[in-house]
């Protein structure tokens, strides 16, 4: 749901043009990467803690 409300302010901004619009969508779309890039690496680092905490014996 939020990556649709990104994707409608980014296309806002840029069929606006306005400099502070175009700017705004710009930040939006770079917000939505580093999130999603900062979620990926968390799931990564869960993955790799619970495989190390797994209290399971072979």
């Amino acid at each position: 749901m939020s990556s649709t409300y990104s994707i409608l302010v980014t296309v806002a901004g840029l069929v606006t043009k306005n400099k502070y619009a175009s700017y705004s969508s710009t930040r939006v779309i770079l917000v939505g990467i580093t999130l999603e890039i900062l979620i990926m690496f968390l799931m990564i680092l869960l993955a790799i803690v619970s495989e190390t905490l797994s209290f399971a014996f072979a």
